[in-house]
């Protein structure tokens, strides 16, 4: 039997007589060397089912496309590697893989493994992991309990049998979490092998009507679930075969048959499978119908089951199983040509599995004892055994093992086991309990003793605090008097240094004055300018949100202030003030604002080149306006980026004209500007200019 699995090729040796009719002189043929690959199948199907289940992609569910591409993939007669490397290319197109992409992927591998048939657990054993590391069981539970039930099978396979109990008891516990009949069917069918195995039919027989009641109560039933509820009555008439009840087996190959009908009516896309399928229920209702002495009737089904699967692409394992069911025919009937035809038949399709081999080594031995060619007869005979020997060897522990009393066995450990853990637990509860308790108490002691001490420490405390917050409201009412105080001081300073700049100016406009004067009026004019402007600056230091007047103002209408204002000031460095801004009504303090914009307009002027431009923009934004000045000056450098804002720091600089500057005007108009709720920043590159922004809220 091949290694890969196809959906439309269902291995007739699980589903449909998973236990493998044989010759009468035979023993049952080893189920993990013959069904291994079917139960690889079934996880290939189980990778299929959650597109029917989980139609639309949401976060963290299986993509459809990605089931598409398995489902297609696994209907086509393609090798192992072709398959996988399809598989893989689908999944590597994923935008945004889910955990159960994943696990389908890995899945599919593990049932498709091209190296060593032991070294593809390790693709279960992945599935497993990720599954717990992302606390999935519930919600994958048909993909993790399938993997669990797999890893059981190959541990069973390689005799590992303590470690398949575990696997196999999640496996159990997993299913029974979900309530899902299905899988409980998935479950049930190992014990029913067990019991086969061990040649318990009537027990096998009992398992297998469990399975098909589970099936029957299964609410969604996927295409695996068909498949396997055809493979169970097929599996019913092998154990009354096997039992010698022929007439029961008769019944239920024909119920079988049946059954098949039924499933075309549902799949009518599954032709190939269902007639693979046929063809094996032809080829085991051959040989009871060859213990029933109907040795007509029997060659027909065995012809029949033979046209059938020796097709590509059909179960070609299962007809070299016929084929030697009917050389056996044909030499109990004496047909010594027929046999030798058949025989060769065999060897020229060359397909071997240990259990074609193990029955081709009997058919042969009798066959060449039949021509009295003893020679032949003990070579073959000798063949026969050792093989024979060997298969036994693996089946003898399970023999010998009462699967379902180790199923309880385990099961009443684990129930022991949990009783333990929560006797400890509540032993450990109890003595936390006792410890917080006594905690408690101490705590309560201290909380005690330290509460007079803190009642003495809180009125000195207060006492404390009362005598800060006089001290606090002194220096607040001297902050106070000191400011009102320079206020009067910087307004009284105002208006003789205006007077005095104002006369400086009568006297530069005599026509008369020397030119050595004139030089000496403009120094004192520039000077008494920059004082005024310091004053000026000083004046509006410490702004209080809570003093400032507001009104409605039309921005647009400040703002063209601001520039005609100032405009003459850049005319002197033959300059160009643009203004771009439009209508927009604010609720601030006019002369604030206004002193804000026109500070970044003065520093533009006073750090920009002579002949540039300085632009003056305002544009809405959702819930604020934007006010931009940018110039093309000489910028700021990294040195003076943190400081710019500060009134204390030592930011100065010269103007591009020898300007003076005091330091002042940026840290006022960061003050007036989050006193109206708003932002101001800056973006430069020295020698390329400046850009300063002023974020006002529209509310």
């Amino acid at each position: 039997m091949s290694n890969f699995f196809l959906f439309r090729n269902i291995s007739k040796a699980s589903l449909f007589g998973s236990y493998s009719c044989c010759c009468n002189k035979l023993k049952p043929v080893n189920f993990i060397t013959t069904v291994q690959p079917i139960l690889k199948g079934l996880i290939v199907f189980v990778i299929f089912i959650i597109a029917s289940c989980n139609p639309t992609k949401k976060d963290g569910s299986s993509s459809v496309a990605f089931d598409k591409v398995i489902n297609q993939t696994v209907q086509q007669p393609l090798s192992n590697a072709e398959m996988v490397a399809r598989v893989d290319s689908a999944f590597n197109t994923l935008a945004n893989p889910s955990i159960e992409d994943e696990c389908k992927r890995l899945l599919f591998r593990n049932a498709h493994f091209l190296g060593n048939e032991k070294s593809s657990t390790t693709y279960l054993d992945t599935v497993i992991h990720i599954i717990k590391e992302n606390e999935a069981e519930t919600r994958l539970a048909n993909i993790y309990s399938d993997a669990l039930l797999a890893k059981g099978d190959s541990l069973i396979k390689y005799q590992n049998y303590d470690q398949a109990f575990v696997y196999l008891y999640d496996a159990l516990s997993s299913i029974r979490t979900t309530g899902d009949s299905c899988l409980y069917a998935h479950f049930n069918i190992r014990l029913a092998d067990i019991e086969y195995r061990k040649g318990d039919y009537l027990s096998s027989v009992k398992y297998n009507k469990i399975i098909l009641d589970n099936f029957d109560h299964c609410k969604n039933k996927r295409l695996i679930d068909y498949h396997y509820y055809q493979a169970t009555i097929d599996n019913i008439a092998l154990c009354y075969d096997r039992y010698g009840m022929l007439d029961s087996a008769v019944y239920y190959y024909q119920k079988a048959l049946k059954s098949i009908v039924q499933y075309e009516k549902v799949f009518p896309g599954e032709k190939i499978s269902v007639e693979a399928s046929t063809g094996v229920i032809y080829g085991n209702m051959g040989t009871t119908f060859e213990k029933l002495g109907k040795t007509a009737e029997a060659e027909e089904l065995y012809k029949k089951s033979i046209a059938i699967n020796s097709k590509k692409g059909y179960e070609n394992l299962d007809a070299q199983i016929t084929r030697v069911k009917l050389g056996n025919l044909y030499l109990k009937q004496s047909a010594i040509n027929k046999a030798k035809a058949t025989i060769q038949e065999i060897h020229d399709t060359g397909l071997y599995s240990p259990s074609v081999k193990l029955r081709l080594f009997r058919l042969e031995a009798d066959f060449n004892d039949a021509i009295n060619n003893h020679q032949q007869t003990a070579k073959h005979l000798n063949a026969f055994i050792l093989l024979k020997d060997s298969l036994d060897q693996v089946e003898k522990h399970i023999l010998h093992t009462n699967f379902s009393q180790e199923f309880k066995n385990f099961e009443q450990d684990k129930i022991l086991s949990d009783l333990k853990r929560d006797a400890y637990i509540k032993n450990l509860y109890l003595a936390i309990a006792t410890a917080f308790t006594v905690l408690l108490a101490v705590i309560a002691l201290l909380i005690w003793q330290n509460r007079k001490r803190l009642k003495k420490v809180n009125i000195k405390v207060s006492a404390q605090n009362a005598d800060m917050q006089r001290a606090l409201a002194a220096l607040e009412q001297s902050q106070d008097e000191n400011t009102r105080l320079l206020k009067m001081v910087v307004h009284d300073l105002r208006s003789p240094m205006a007077v005095t700049i104002s006369m400086i100016d009568i006297l530069l406009d005599d026509e008369t004055l020397s030119s050595s004067s004139a030089n000496i009026l403009n120094m004192m004019k520039a000077s008494n300018a920059n004082t005024l402007e310091m004053v000026t600056d000083l004046l509006n230091l410490n702004i209080s949100k809570d003093r400032m007047k507001k009104e409605k103002v039309e921005m647009y209408d400040l703002l063209q202030y601001c520039v005609q204002m100032l405009r003459f000031k850049a005319a002197e460095k033959q300059q160009r003030i643009i203004l771009h801004s439009h209508e927009t009504t604010l609720f601030v303090s006019r002369e604030k604002i206004w002193r804000a914009v026109s500070n970044l307009i003065t520093n533009a002027v006073k750090f920009s080149p002579s002949g540039s431009e300085i632009l003056v923009e305002m544009h809405k934004e959702k819930d604020a306006v934007l006010i931009k000045v940018k110039d093309n000056g000489i910028g700021i450098p990294e040195s003076l980026k943190g400081k710019l804002f500060d009134i204390y720091s030592d930011a100065k600089r010269l103007g591009t004209s020898g300007e003076i500057s005091f330091g002042l005007g940026l840290a006022i108009s960061k003050q007036i500007v989050e006193a109206h709720d708003g932002e101001i920043w800056f973006q430069t590159e020295v020698h390329k200019g400046s850009t300063f922004f002023i974020k006002l809220p529209l509310n």
